[in-house]
């Protein structure tokens, strides 16, 4: 690994994972304490040459993960968790929480049906979405998890935070969710999102935008938080206009100065299902 990429991870790194030494750990921490050690064993970085700057995205290493005999040990204490203590936590503790589990229930779930995964994608799982899980002593299924970062706060960026375990599905990103660095790592991850090309580009020869199926999918969840849409944005398809509310001001000034004056359409391109594995 090339030196510029070594200062790209680890800028990235302290960016995502501000001072948390230093700080008093949230009440559910500790839930997600040895989920930091398999991040660090299979998750695979690498960059991507954005618009703006380079995108760090990651890969997984799942047959490492499938062979590591703690990791269904962590699942277990997972399951054990207090649901009064979940209940009672602060705010960013409980919204930290639910988007490392839900991303560590991904990993899991690949690592159960990993065959059906390499070869057709985590959604030809049957009943990926709803299969309950237990945690903190009561079942929850991936859908569950989606509606309780829905009520927990209107913050569609934690859409941006969990994985799908898919090549088009946010990344797991290679430190777990703190309460106390939250809103630093959900503007990183939404900035990085935004800015990678496979899910935000403009294509100046058609006069285009390509956005991720992903956002059009999430799309009532951006909705909730743009009460009022920019006037340059208004002959948009209604649906996506929150979408590029909050795409736009991550967006270069070159390319916010494109989409104002040429007004380019929007295409969606499709959700890519293949495994998001590497090694």
């Amino acid at each position: 690994m090339g030196k510029h990429i070594i200062r790209v991870i680890f800028t990235w790194l302290s960016m995502l994972a501000p001072a948390t030494l230093y700080a008093v750990p949230g009440a559910l921490e500790i839930y997600h304490f040895p989920y930091s050690y398999f991040i660090n064993q299979y998750i695979r970085p690498y960059t991507i040459l954005g618009e703006r700057y380079e995108i760090v995205n990651t890969v997984v290493d799942y047959q490492g993960l499938k062979r590591d005999q703690a990791w269904s040990g962590f699942m277990v204490k997972l399951a054990k968790a207090s649901n009064a203590r979940i209940v009672t936590a602060d705010l960013d503790d409980r919204k930290a929480f639910w988007i490392n589990t839900y991303n560590a229930l991904i990993l899991n779930t690949v690592v159960e049906n990993y065959d059906v995964c390499r070869r057709r994608g985590v959604d030809a799982v049957p009943g990926v979405w709803t299969i309950p899980h237990p945690i903190g002593r009561t079942a929850y299924s991936l859908q569950n998890i989606e509606n309780i970062l829905r009520t927990i706060d209107y913050d569609p960026r934690v859409f941006l935070a969990i994985c799908q375990g898919a090549r088009s599905s946010p990344p797991i990103f290679m430190t777990t969710y703190n309460p106390t660095g939250l809103e630093n790592q959900l503007e990183t991850i939404s900035n990085n999102f935004c800015n990678t090309p496979s899910n935000f580009s403009i294509d100046t020869a058609d006069n285009t935008i390509h956005i991720t199926e992903y956002f059009d999918q999430h799309a009532p969840d951006f909705d909730t938080i743009y009460t009022v849409i920019p006037s340059q944005l208004s002959g948009y398809p209604t649906r996506l206009q929150p979408v590029l509310a909050f795409i736009m001001p991550r967006l270069s000034t070159q390319q916010r100065e494109y989409i104002n004056t040429r007004k380019p359409k929007v295409v969606l391109d499709p959700f890519n299902w293949s495994l998001n594995e590497g090694r």
